[in-house]
């Protein structure tokens, strides 16, 4: 079993989403969404202080997707 973990930041929003994989079994264990009004230090800071590492522990890493909701209309 292996743990994910993926930050998306998009568009005025933070998202943390956990899961694990085990074979061709996948199950998504949490999703959070945090608002981001600003891509500025303090609010991104506060934002990540508020996940905690709970849903983290376990994953050798975080996959950090920054997204642009626009360019899928492309």
């Amino acid at each position: 079993m292996q743990i994910h973990a993926i930050i998306e930041i998009e568009e005025g929003t933070l998202t943390l989403t956990v899961g694990r994989g085990e074979g061709r079994t996948h199950r998504i264990l949490k999703c959070q969404r945090l608002p981001l009004p600003d891509l500025g230090r303090e609010p991104m800071t506060a934002a990540l202080r508020s996940l905690g590492g709970d849903p983290l522990m376990g994953a050798p890493g975080v996959h950090v997707v920054l997204a642009e909701r626009r360019m899928q209309h492309f």
